[in-house]
């Protein structure tokens, strides 16, 4: 488009990060329909359905601040996965992986690189 190209690293990256978010999220709603299911499943006369624990959870993720009304009657164990899937999405899914598994060993000096335009 505009006669540009987009490299196909950038593609790949940004195709991993939709892929490893979608399966956050999924892991997420997974774990807060199974801790809720304990729990009463009538908000204010309405049975919960599944599209509103996936809008909490994905809104949750974008840190956009919406609910449809899920949130209030959820378990604590529910409202600390809503918490943490907050904070996943304001820090970022590389940022917050690379938190968990933690920065390799360096061996040696390494340099940065430089490109250089030949010809």
């Amino acid at each position: 488009m505009f006669k540009k190209s987009i490299p196909g690293e950038t593609v790949t990256r940004s195709v991993s990060l939709i892929l490893v978010s979608m399966g956050i999220i999924g892991v997420f709603l997974f774990l807060i329909l199974v801790g809720d299911s304990a729990s009463v499943h009538e908000v204010a006369g309405q049975q919960r359905t599944f599209l509103a624990y996936l809008f909490e959870m994905v809104s949750a993720f974008g840190t956009v601040g919406l609910s449809m009304g899920v949130t209030p009657e959820l378990t604590t164990w529910g409202k600390s996965l809503i918490i943490l899937m907050m904070i996943v999405g304001r820090v970022g899914v590389l940022t917050f992986a690379y938190i968990i598994v933690g920065a390799g060993t360096m061996n040696g000096v390494e340099y940065s690189e430089e490109n250089l335009m030949v010809g």
